[in-house]
């Protein structure tokens, strides 16, 4: 998919932003809904139809989809984290903070980290 890092940057800041919603409507029923973390990583990895013909899942497998649930894991509140490759795709788009780097688990080397604040077209 052309644009793909992109593509997921914008679907994070609107899944953040849906979830705000989400989270306030159901708040001021008494409701409380917890926070969500995004992380996204950027690269190659395999997918595709996976499992016995008669219960196939599609999934992607990887040392990016490792690294992208590990910074999903380390998001915190309403945070999205993003890989140095996704930032590498999205840089001119992308308004970030630097992380302090972070060692996640399964993962041999410190990870360089950023918070997306936002993108634009």
């Amino acid at each position: 998919m052309e644009d793909h890092a992109l593509n997921a940057a914008k679907a994070a800041i609107e899944m953040q932003m849906v979830h705000q919603k989400m989270r306030a409507e159901f708040e001021a029923q008494g409701k409380e809904v917890p926070a969500m973390g995004v992380g996204i990583s950027t690269g190659e990895v395999i997918a595709g139809e996976f499992g016995p013909p008669i219960r196939t899942d599609f999934t992607a497998m990887g040392r990016v989809m490792n690294l992208g649930a590990r910074l999903c894991s380390a998001a915190v509140g309403e945070q999205i984290v993003i890989s140095e490759s996704t930032l590498s795709d999205i840089k001119p788009h992308a308004r970030v903070r630097e992380l302090e780097p972070q060692n996640l688990k399964g993962i041999q080397r410190t990870v360089k980290t950023f918070e997306l604040l936002s993108v634009s077209e």
